[in-house]
């Protein structure tokens, strides 16, 4: 392995371990505050308790989710598993997204199947989702999936095509791009205004069911 392989390679681990670690802080510092405050407040009022407990547990989920998805990422796959539903990988991705998947709007169009592993794919959605959110101020990102010739598309943004040129570079989703580009999928960005669209090509899963031998027929 030669010094600039090596060098890519701990840059992304790098921008993961960053990504990674923003993604559980959020969370958890929302449920330790909500506990913390009824701990300092003592809040009498059982509605005003009840919020506060409804917030923490919705962050704790999201945060259960995130490591579910991580154990399921290292799992080494074994034969015939690498292919995945997009509504279930669009499932897990929201799931990781947290409480702001209420605004994104799915629009599966068949629910086709691609050719990559679940659980990485739906962490660099939700990765995309939460790009998109964040640009949109607080208007809600649309998930579009078609299916070509070949290859499944799925844009991620706001709603219609976007005509502007791609961004060449862009450091805030350059892992995303890379392990899109390791799925055998392509990952183009394109500015919106202030916000942001995403164009994921992902391949579509190979027919791996067993062709009967002649004499089957």
């Amino acid at each position: 392995m030669d010094a600039d392989d090596t060098g890519r390679r701990t840059r992304a681990l790098s921008d993961f371990a960053a990504a990674l670690a923003r993604e559980l802080a959020d969370p958890m510092a929302i449920v330790q505050g909500r506990l913390e405050l009824l701990l300092e407040l003592g809040v009498a009022d059982p509605a005003v308790v009840q919020h506060h407990l409804d917030v923490a547990v919705e962050h704790a989920r999201h945060v259960t989710a995130i490591l579910h998805n991580l154990r399921l990422v290292g799992r080494v796959p074994g034969a015939g598993t690498d292919s995945a539903r997009v509504s279930r990988v669009l499932d897990g991705a929201l799931q990781l997204v947290g409480p702001r998947r209420e605004r994104v709007l799915v629009d599966l169009g068949g629910d086709p199947k691609v050719g990559a592993e679940e659980a990485l794919l739906a962490r660099v959605v939700a990765f995309l989702v939460r790009h998109a959110l964040d640009a949109s101020g607080r208007s809600p990102v649309h998930v579009r999936v078609r299916q070509g010739q070949g290859a499944v598309a799925v844009r991620i943004g706001p709603p219609g095509r976007v005509r502007a040129e791609p961004i060449a570079d862009g450091r805030d989703w350059l892992l995303d791009s890379a392990i899109l580009a390791g799925l055998g999928g392509r990952l183009t960005v394109r500015p919106v205004g202030v916000g942001i669209q995403f164009e994921v090509e992902l391949p579509v899963a190979r027919d791996t069911r067993r062709r009967p031998r002649r004499e089957e027929l």
